[in-house]
């Protein structure tokens, strides 16, 4: 992989709106220290292709991360690649 590449771990959690009772996807990725960031994509980019938990690997200059509210957020604006990571347990999903 390129030094201007970044594989970044995508976690995708739904949240209603108090107000319309609209769901819609937040994505959260995983920071080297444990924590967990805030990721939004613009409108140009649109949402990557993940469910639950997956990758995405993006250009450096395609990115940035805003202090300008309580917490940082990675901003994102283009995607190279999305994909998900299968975690089916089988065995799990027949029991329960």
């Amino acid at each position: 992989m390129e030094n201007n590449r970044k594989q970044i771990e995508i976690y995708v959690r739904e949240k209603v709106n108090k107000e319309t009772k609209e769901i819609f996807p937040t994505f959260h990725a995983k920071q080297k220290d444990g924590k967990f960031m805030e990721v939004r994509f613009t409108k140009k980019c649109g949402y990557p292709k993940i469910e639950r938990h997956g990758y995405i690997e993006i250009l450096l200059e395609n990115a940035n991360v805003s202090n300008a509210g309580l917490y940082p957020k990675l901003w994102v604006q283009k995607i190279e690649k999305s994909w998900e990571i299968d975690k089916d347990n089988g065995a799990l999903n027949e029991l329960f």
